[in-house]
Protein backbone atom coordinates (compact mmCIF):
# COMPACT_ATOMS: atom_id res chain seq x y z
CA UNK A 1 0.00 0.00 0.00
CA UNK A 2 1.33 3.43 -0.93
CA UNK A 3 2.03 5.70 2.03
CA UNK A 4 0.41 9.13 1.89
CA UNK A 5 3.53 10.87 3.21
CA UNK A 6 5.71 9.29 0.53
CA UNK A 7 3.14 10.21 -2.12
CA UNK A 8 2.93 13.86 -1.08
CA UNK A 9 6.73 14.20 -1.05
CA UNK A 10 6.65 13.68 -4.83
CA UNK A 11 4.33 16.67 -5.35
CA UNK A 12 5.32 20.29 -5.94
CA UNK A 13 6.56 22.41 -3.02
CA UNK A 14 3.34 24.44 -3.13
CA UNK A 15 1.19 21.30 -2.96
CA UNK A 16 3.23 19.88 -0.10
CA UNK A 17 2.89 23.11 1.87
CA UNK A 18 -0.87 23.23 1.24
CA UNK A 19 -1.68 19.61 2.07
CA UNK A 20 0.87 18.80 4.80
CA UNK A 21 -1.39 19.94 7.70
CA UNK A 22 -4.12 17.62 6.42
CA UNK A 23 -1.66 14.72 6.01
CA UNK A 24 -0.49 15.24 9.60
CA UNK A 25 -4.08 15.14 10.86
CA UNK A 26 -4.77 11.99 8.85
CA UNK A 27 -1.70 10.35 10.38
CA UNK A 28 -3.00 11.17 13.85
CA UNK A 29 -6.24 9.39 12.93
CA UNK A 30 -4.32 6.28 11.81
CA UNK A 31 -4.92 7.00 8.14
CA UNK A 32 -1.51 6.28 6.64
CA UNK A 33 -2.08 4.80 3.18
CA UNK A 34 -4.06 5.47 0.02
CA UNK A 35 -6.23 2.49 0.89
CA UNK A 36 -6.96 3.94 4.34
CA UNK A 37 -7.89 7.29 2.77
CA UNK A 38 -10.53 5.76 0.52
CA UNK A 39 -11.88 3.33 3.10
CA UNK A 40 -13.29 6.32 5.00
CA UNK A 41 -16.10 8.38 3.50
CA UNK A 42 -15.85 12.12 3.07
CA UNK A 43 -18.09 13.00 6.01
CA UNK A 44 -16.08 10.91 8.46
CA UNK A 45 -12.82 12.45 7.24
CA UNK A 46 -14.20 15.94 7.79
CA UNK A 47 -15.23 14.97 11.32
CA UNK A 48 -12.01 13.15 12.20
CA UNK A 49 -9.61 15.81 10.95
CA UNK A 50 -11.74 18.90 11.57
CA UNK A 51 -10.71 20.05 8.09
CA UNK A 52 -12.66 21.73 5.33
CA UNK A 53 -14.56 19.39 3.05
CA UNK A 54 -13.22 21.14 -0.08
CA UNK A 55 -9.61 20.56 0.98
CA UNK A 56 -10.17 16.87 1.72
CA UNK A 57 -12.00 16.35 -1.56
CA UNK A 58 -9.25 18.13 -3.53
CA UNK A 59 -6.61 16.05 -1.74
CA UNK A 60 -8.35 12.78 -2.55
CA UNK A 61 -8.76 13.79 -6.17
CA UNK A 62 -5.06 14.66 -6.41
CA UNK A 63 -4.19 11.28 -4.91
CA UNK A 64 -6.37 9.62 -7.57
CA UNK A 65 -4.66 11.53 -10.36
CA UNK A 66 -1.24 10.62 -9.03
CA UNK A 67 -2.19 6.95 -8.68
CA UNK A 68 -3.56 6.98 -12.22
CA UNK A 69 -0.34 8.48 -13.57
CA UNK A 70 1.61 5.62 -11.98
CA UNK A 71 -0.70 3.07 -13.58
CA UNK A 72 -0.50 4.50 -17.09
CA UNK A 73 2.08 3.31 -19.57
CA UNK A 74 3.55 6.12 -21.64
CA UNK A 75 5.40 4.03 -24.21
CA UNK A 76 5.68 5.81 -27.57
CA UNK A 77 3.40 4.46 -30.27
CA UNK A 78 2.16 5.33 -33.73
CA UNK A 79 -0.71 7.79 -33.58
CA UNK A 80 -3.91 6.80 -35.41
CA UNK A 81 -6.76 9.31 -35.50
CA UNK A 82 -10.21 9.78 -36.94
CA UNK A 83 -12.09 13.01 -37.54
CA UNK A 84 -14.29 14.72 -34.96
CA UNK A 85 -16.35 16.13 -37.82
CA UNK A 86 -14.92 19.63 -37.36
CA UNK A 87 -11.74 20.58 -39.23
CA UNK A 88 -10.75 23.27 -36.70
CA UNK A 89 -11.14 20.86 -33.78
CA UNK A 90 -9.23 18.16 -35.67
CA UNK A 91 -6.31 20.55 -36.12
CA UNK A 92 -6.38 21.48 -32.43
CA UNK A 93 -6.27 17.80 -31.47
CA UNK A 94 -3.43 17.01 -33.84
CA UNK A 95 -5.51 15.17 -36.42
CA UNK A 96 -8.67 14.26 -34.54
CA UNK A 97 -9.57 11.72 -31.86
CA UNK A 98 -6.69 9.32 -31.17
CA UNK A 99 -7.01 5.58 -30.88
CA UNK A 100 -5.60 4.07 -27.72
CA UNK A 101 -6.43 7.11 -25.59
CA UNK A 102 -9.31 8.17 -23.38
CA UNK A 103 -11.39 11.04 -24.69
CA UNK A 104 -13.84 12.87 -22.45
CA UNK A 105 -16.80 14.71 -23.88
CA UNK A 106 -18.81 16.83 -21.49
CA UNK A 107 -21.07 19.85 -21.58
CA UNK A 108 -23.89 21.64 -19.86
CA UNK A 109 -27.51 20.54 -20.12
CA UNK A 110 -29.07 20.92 -23.57
CA UNK A 111 -25.68 21.62 -25.15
CA UNK A 112 -26.08 18.96 -27.84
CA UNK A 113 -23.45 16.61 -26.45
CA UNK A 114 -25.57 13.48 -26.97
CA UNK A 115 -26.01 14.28 -30.64
CA UNK A 116 -22.30 15.03 -31.01
CA UNK A 117 -21.34 11.71 -29.38
CA UNK A 118 -23.53 9.91 -31.90
CA UNK A 119 -21.77 11.81 -34.70
CA UNK A 120 -18.39 10.66 -33.36
CA UNK A 121 -19.66 7.08 -33.25
CA UNK A 122 -20.66 7.34 -36.90
CA UNK A 123 -17.33 8.96 -37.83
CA UNK A 124 -15.42 6.10 -36.24
CA UNK A 125 -17.42 3.41 -38.03
CA UNK A 126 -17.10 5.21 -41.36
CA UNK A 127 -13.34 5.64 -40.88
CA UNK A 128 -12.77 1.97 -39.92
CA UNK A 129 -15.08 0.02 -42.18
CA UNK A 130 -14.19 -3.41 -40.76
CA UNK A 131 -14.46 -2.35 -37.11
CA UNK A 132 -17.28 -2.42 -34.62
CA UNK A 133 -17.86 -0.38 -31.49
CA UNK A 134 -19.31 -0.89 -28.02
CA UNK A 135 -21.71 1.46 -26.27
CA UNK A 136 -22.09 1.12 -22.49
CA UNK A 137 -25.28 2.78 -21.25
CA UNK A 138 -25.37 3.44 -17.48
CA UNK A 139 -28.57 5.53 -17.56
CA UNK A 140 -30.98 3.47 -19.67
CA UNK A 141 -31.60 6.52 -21.88
CA UNK A 142 -29.53 5.69 -24.96
CA UNK A 143 -31.53 5.63 -28.18
CA UNK A 144 -29.75 4.42 -31.32
CA UNK A 145 -32.61 5.24 -33.70
CA UNK A 146 -30.99 8.46 -34.94
CA UNK A 147 -27.78 6.66 -35.99
CA UNK A 148 -27.41 5.76 -39.66
CA UNK A 149 -29.27 2.50 -40.20
CA UNK A 150 -26.47 0.79 -42.13
CA UNK A 151 -24.10 1.29 -39.18
CA UNK A 152 -26.36 -0.17 -36.48
CA UNK A 153 -25.27 -3.83 -36.93
CA UNK A 154 -21.71 -2.78 -35.98
CA UNK A 155 -22.74 -1.17 -32.69
CA UNK A 156 -22.85 -3.49 -29.67
CA UNK A 157 -25.14 -1.96 -27.04
CA UNK A 158 -24.66 -2.84 -23.37
CA UNK A 159 -26.41 -1.71 -20.20
CA UNK A 160 -24.44 -1.47 -16.94
CA UNK A 161 -25.83 0.26 -13.87
CA UNK A 162 -22.95 -0.31 -11.44
CA UNK A 163 -19.17 -0.27 -11.50
CA UNK A 164 -18.92 -4.11 -11.32
CA UNK A 165 -21.26 -4.31 -14.31
CA UNK A 166 -19.14 -1.78 -16.23
CA UNK A 167 -16.02 -3.81 -15.43
CA UNK A 168 -17.67 -7.01 -16.69
CA UNK A 169 -18.54 -5.37 -20.00
CA UNK A 170 -15.02 -3.93 -20.38
CA UNK A 171 -13.42 -7.30 -19.69
CA UNK A 172 -15.66 -8.89 -22.33
CA UNK A 173 -14.75 -6.18 -24.84
CA UNK A 174 -11.06 -6.67 -24.03
CA UNK A 175 -11.33 -10.42 -24.65
CA UNK A 176 -13.13 -9.78 -27.94
CA UNK A 177 -10.47 -7.25 -28.97
CA UNK A 178 -7.65 -9.69 -28.21
CA UNK A 179 -9.15 -12.15 -30.71
CA UNK A 180 -10.44 -9.68 -33.30
CA UNK A 181 -7.42 -7.37 -33.45
CA UNK A 182 -9.31 -4.53 -35.17
CA UNK A 183 -9.60 -1.00 -33.77
CA UNK A 184 -12.59 -0.74 -31.47
CA UNK A 185 -14.25 2.24 -29.88
CA UNK A 186 -15.94 2.13 -26.48
CA UNK A 187 -18.42 4.83 -25.50
CA UNK A 188 -19.10 4.93 -21.78
CA UNK A 189 -22.30 6.90 -21.24
CA UNK A 190 -21.86 7.92 -18.48
CA UNK A 191 -19.52 7.18 -15.57
CA UNK A 192 -21.05 9.79 -13.29
CA UNK A 193 -24.25 7.83 -12.79
CA UNK A 194 -22.43 4.91 -11.11
CA UNK A 195 -20.33 7.09 -8.80
CA UNK A 196 -21.62 8.92 -5.74
CA UNK A 197 -20.41 12.26 -4.41
CA UNK A 198 -18.32 10.63 -1.67
CA UNK A 199 -16.54 8.23 -4.06
CA UNK A 200 -18.14 5.30 -2.27
CA UNK A 201 -18.51 3.34 -5.51
CA UNK A 202 -15.10 1.79 -4.86
CA UNK A 203 -11.75 3.42 -5.39
CA UNK A 204 -9.91 0.24 -6.37
CA UNK A 205 -12.69 -0.82 -8.74
CA UNK A 206 -12.42 2.57 -10.46
CA UNK A 207 -8.65 2.20 -10.74
CA UNK A 208 -9.23 -1.21 -12.31
CA UNK A 209 -11.50 0.40 -14.90
CA UNK A 210 -8.69 2.85 -15.70
CA UNK A 211 -6.24 -0.02 -16.20
CA UNK A 212 -8.60 -1.78 -18.62
CA UNK A 213 -8.92 1.44 -20.63
CA UNK A 214 -5.28 2.42 -20.65
CA UNK A 215 -3.84 -1.00 -21.36
CA UNK A 216 -6.14 -1.59 -24.35
CA UNK A 217 -3.73 0.14 -26.72
CA UNK A 218 -5.75 -0.43 -29.90
CA UNK A 219 -9.08 0.57 -28.40
CA UNK A 220 -10.35 4.13 -28.57
CA UNK A 221 -12.32 5.05 -25.47
CA UNK A 222 -14.78 7.89 -25.38
CA UNK A 223 -15.95 8.71 -21.88
CA UNK A 224 -19.19 10.58 -22.33
CA UNK A 225 -20.20 12.59 -19.28
CA UNK A 226 -23.75 13.91 -19.18
CA UNK A 227 -23.70 15.47 -15.71
CA UNK A 228 -23.37 19.25 -15.82
CA UNK A 229 -20.06 20.60 -14.52
CA UNK A 230 -18.79 17.18 -13.43
CA UNK A 231 -15.87 15.21 -14.83
CA UNK A 232 -14.38 11.81 -14.28
CA UNK A 233 -10.78 11.70 -13.04
CA UNK A 234 -10.70 7.96 -12.87
CA UNK A 235 -11.21 7.25 -16.53
CA UNK A 236 -9.81 10.33 -18.16
CA UNK A 237 -6.83 11.29 -15.97
CA UNK A 238 -8.17 14.73 -16.57
CA UNK A 239 -8.96 17.47 -14.08
CA UNK A 240 -11.91 18.92 -15.90
CA UNK A 241 -12.97 13.90 -14.60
Amino acid sequence: MRKLKALVRQWSIAQQHYYQPLVDKLQQCSIHTVHDLFQANLDSLVSLTNSRRQIIRAFREQVILDSMAKEASFQPKDVVTFSTGFATLDRSLGGGIRLGEVTEICGTAQSGRAKYVQQIMENFLLAFEQSSMHHIDTTGLFDAKSIQTQLLPRIHCNKAFSIPAVITVLESVGAFQAVDGLPTMIVLDNMASVLDSNWQAGFHECLYISRVFLLSCNIDVTAYNVVENMVQHLITIDEAI
